[in-house]
């Protein structure tokens, strides 16, 4: 299995010096990529329509596309994914465009996670409806390959049109775009048109839903074994708990019993995760990082 580590940006002070710390630190161990989320707003929570997600405005996020180039220049092999950007709530050729760029800048080591978000100041603030973001997505992804592999090309997505026009410079490759979510909705959206699937949650739960994916997937004649799966390990927020508590659980027990799971069920990738356990400084993160990277080689053999 592939693995990647989130940067636990929410943590961390909000400078070159860190970014650039953590990036050759697990490049260094041998973490295959680095995960990052997308949030351009947060938001108090106290609001008529209460917000379900984790992040209110204390926290902080960098730009995907900003992270990842800037993670690029100072490494060398590691590859980057998303995880997630929030699509929807994008403009679609604009995001095209920086993700093109960003994959010619970092030598094609980009993966795309996208997915649909649950903050819908965002969507307001960026002018896009929350309610029509999975359906937006379907045809952000349309276009997205067309612009990447096409000089010149004619599509929508709503009320955005281009009119025989392309971008420049494309990738030389396919930027793969993974999606991911619990509901069968998210699952089936994933086995139609991704090129990948990402879950986050613990194995308990996630193991049923992983046999679902794969239903699905022999449905739409996907080939199972040209198809990855990561989990990446923290527990998942449900709509109609509330915030979710910072005090997460210690994952180093049992992760090589987690990771060996994942891998029986089909698995590919899998994620660590350092925040919310109230590690402190860069250094703890790194440590944790380190003995976390141990338990998986182990599983895999290495």
């Amino acid at each position: 299995m592939k693995k990647g580590i989130f940067f636990p940006s929410t943590e961390l002070p909000s400078t070159p010096e860190v970014v650039r710390e953590f990036t050759l630190a697990v490049e260094a161990m041998g973490y295959d990529y680095i995960l990052h989320g997308d949030h351009v707003l947060g938001a108090p929570h106290d609001r008529d329509a209460p917000m379900w997600g984790p992040y209110n405005e204390t926290d902080a996020w960098f730009d995907p596309f900003v992270l990842t180039t800037y993670m690029a220049a100072v490494s060398s092999t590691i590859e980057f994914a998303t995880s997630v950007l929030i699509l929807p709530q994008r403009q679609t050729v604009l995001a095209a465009k920086q993700a093109a760029n960003v994959a010619t800048l970092s030598g094609n080591r980009l993966r795309i996670g996208a997915g649909i978000g649950w903050n819908p100041v965002e969507y307001q603030a960026l002018n896009q409806r929350f309610d029509r973001r999975g359906k937006r997505m379907d045809e952000q992804i349309k276009l997205m390959r067309q612009l990447w592999s096409e000089e010149v090309i004619t599509g929508s997505v709503g009320d955005e049109t281009v009119d025989r026009a392309g971008i420049h410079p494309r990738p030389d490759r396919p930027i793969p775009i993974w999606t991911g979510g619990y509901a069968d909705a998210a699952l089936r959206r994933g086995a139609r048109i991704g090129d990948g699937f990402t879950f986050a949650g613990m194995i308990d739960e996630i193991e049923p839903r992983q046999l679902v994916l794969r239903t699905m997937l022999e449905e739409f004649d996907r080939d199972l074994d040209q198809f990855p799966s990561e989990l990446v390990m923290i527990p998942p927020a449900r709509k109609g708990q509330g915030r979710w508590p910072r005090n997460r659980p210690n994952f180093l027990p049992g992760m090589d019993d987690t990771a060996s799971r994942w891998k029986s069920l089909g698995g590919t990738h899998i994620g660590v995760v350092t925040y919310w356990m109230e590690l402190g400084p860069l250094d703890a993160h790194l440590d944790y990082a380190e003995r976390a990277l141990k338990q998986l080689r182990a599983v895999d053999g290495d």
